[in-house]
């Protein structure tokens, strides 16, 4: 008897391992069915009404009792699509938002670039029953250039997956009972782990795949590219502010030379401010004598206080601010600087007015000047 059972148990173990051989054969010599949006299936035609006694050639359409039922379809879900936003951190923020709600994920994001030449891009999982509704809600976010949604039938794969994993269980308890059975000799024991190492090693690998295939239908993949749209700002902020001034002079020290006794001019100029950068002025108190003529151009800059507003209100903006530069006074040329405090009396998207004090200090050879300058200014945004 020990010795038919030796005779047997190789036998028995090279069917086996045979039968496992060709089953992993016929898993790759199928080849993949052709991508498709979805399969139809043929509608079943009902059964024709009992046929009157006595009538010939009707045919009656049955189902067999007990067939069994078909399997549900399994559709892979991938989509693409490209979207121009006004506000990228905006529109990634919406489709986050958008994905959370539809009970998906998002797996990649990234960003970069700013303003127009803005760039993103974001992959995201989705439910199926929930992929058409969000790709359709993606005009809400920004202008849809191009989208694509794509359904691969993979049921004949998935199937195949499992019948070949259920197979190679069946092979694997088979040869774990061989192997647990008495009086093998060591080189059926050493032919038996080599073929079980292998049979394990195809089982996890088509456990693998299968989990992957399941979570590619469990969940549609779809990938966005997003970019600025290169729409120009309704609401651009002014860099300008180009303006014109009246003023009035009054000169508390009358400059050596000077060659009228009025110390109140009367004059004008215009103005040039920058969000970032120096302010320039220039004013002009013309004389019929060329000599009592005044020029005074300087550059500088103003500031606002946080506790009035930082000059964001439309009403009432005081400001500081100091210039220097060049004054032509009394026939001469000089150095002058000035301290300003000044009120925008009313401030709007396109219009400023303001009025101001200044008190001037003109420095030449001769020795120095002061005067009190009163002004009204019109700014408009640029």
């Amino acid at each position: 008897m020990p010795r038919l059972a030796r005779l047997v148990t190789p036998a028995l173990v090279t069917l086996v391992a045979a039968a496992a051989r060709c089953a992993a054969a016929s898993r790759k010599a199928r080849p993949a069915p052709p991508p498709t949006w979805s399969r139809r299936r043929a509608p079943s035609i009902p059964a024709a009404p009992p046929s009157a006694p006595g009538a010939t050639g009707a045919a009656t359409a049955t189902t067999a009792p007990g067939a069994p039922a078909l399997p549900d379809e399994k559709l892979v879900i991938t989509g693409s699509a490209t979207l121009a936003v006004d506000d990228g951190p905006a529109a990634l923020a919406a489709l986050r938002a958008a994905v959370e709600a539809a009970g998906g994920r998002v797996v990649h994001e990234q960003a970069s670039g700013a303003d127009h030449d803005w760039y993103g891009t974001m992959r995201v999982r989705l439910p199926p029953a929930a992929a058409r509704d969000f790709v359709a809600n993606l005009g809400t976010i920004g202008t849809v250039e191009q989208k694509l949604i794509e359904a691969t039938d993979v049921s004949r794969d998935y199937f195949d997956q499992e019948v070949a994993i259920k197979n190679l269980r069946i092979t694997l308890e088979r040869l774990q009972a061989i192997l647990a059975g008495p009086d093998l000799k060591t080189a059926d024991v050493l032919e038996i782990e080599r073929e079980l190492t292998r049979v394990r090693g195809d089982l996890e690998r088509l456990e693998g795949e299968h989990r992957f295939l399941d979570d590619r239908i469990a969940f549609a993949t779809f990938e966005l590219a997003l970019h600025g749209s290169g729409v120009v700002d309704l609401d651009a902020t002014a860099r300008v502010h180009p303006g014109g001034r009246a003023a009035a002079l009054f000169l508390i020290d009358r400059p050596a030379g000077f060659p009228t006794a009025d110390r109140l001019h009367l004059g004008g100029g215009a103005s040039l401010r920058f969000d970032k950068g120096p302010d320039l002025e220039l004013l002009v108190f013309p004389d019929t004598d060329p000599s009592g003529r005044i020029v005074i151009a300087t550059m500088g800059n103003t500031t606002y206080s946080d506790f009035f507003g930082d000059g964001r209100r439309r009403w009432g903006n005081p400001y500081l601010g100091g210039n220097f530069g060049y004054g032509y006074l009394g026939g001469r040329s000089a150095a002058v600087g000035n301290a300003t405090l000044g009120v925008e009396i009313f401030k709007a998207e396109r219009l400023t007015v303001d009025v101001a004090a200044r008190v001037h200090l003109f420095l030449d050879k001769e020795g120095a000047t002061t005067g009190v300058e009163t002004s009204a200014g019109l700014t408009i945004p640029f």
